[in-house]
């Protein structure tokens, strides 16, 4: 019963790294990207070379063989910072706005990361975007937040009228500006009580 069952997750384990190798190969030739199935693959082949007595000091060696699981060991670290700068721990401040079916959401976080939020609220069966996020590093000089996306920048202002609280966009990014449901022009964001 064991050696079957080791059989079966050690065929599994080569079926997929099969696959993730041919994903890879695919993504190379065609310079489109397609994903791999991230780590059943190595778990399984790892898990039949611990089941089968002969195979067992190798156990390490199927996730070190399967592409997928190899990918995800090196963005590891990377993801893992990620999700710690854009962490509640982190966060310093967040404005919320809404324009019809629109609502935004900006957080700032320290070590000047932000991530911005869109969601549309859509009726059921309507076709377009219903959520996105973008992330960015972003600086505060005077009475501005400076956003900055890649080569992009955005800049808001204080609302003079609101005592600090509301922020309003002076200068959009030109990948948002340029589709008119995703603009954030004439949306005021709102501090919310952290």
């Amino acid at each position: 019963m064991v050696a079957k069952l080791a059989f079966l997750l050690i065929g599994l384990f080569v079926a997929l790294t099969l696959v993730n190798v041919a994903v890879v190969l695919a993504n190379a030739i065609t310079r489109r990207h397609s994903s791999m199935v991230f780590l059943f693959g190595g778990f399984l082949g790892a898990a039949g070379f611990f089941l089968t007595p002969r195979l067992r000091p190798y156990a390490w060696l199927p996730p070190l063989l399967d592409p997928a699981t190899m990918a995800l060991l090196f963005a590891l670290p990377r993801l893992l910072n990620e999700f710690w700068e854009t962490s509640r721990f982190n966060l310093l401040s967040r404005y919320t706005g809404r324009r019809g079916i629109q609502q935004v959401n900006l957080c700032l976080f320290r070590k000047g990361v932000f991530v911005l939020r869109q969601s549309f609220a859509r009726p059921s069966g309507e076709f377009g975007i219903v959520e996105s996020s973008t992330i960015g590093t972003w600086q505060r000089e005077e009475d501005q937040i400076i956003l900055r996306i890649g080569e992009q920048t955005a800049v808001f202002e204080i609302v003079p009228s609101s005592s600090g609280r509301t922020i309003r966009q002076f200068v959009g990014f030109s990948s948002l500006e340029s589709n008119p449901e995703q603009s954030l022009a004439a949306i005021d964001l709102s501090r919310d009580p952290t």
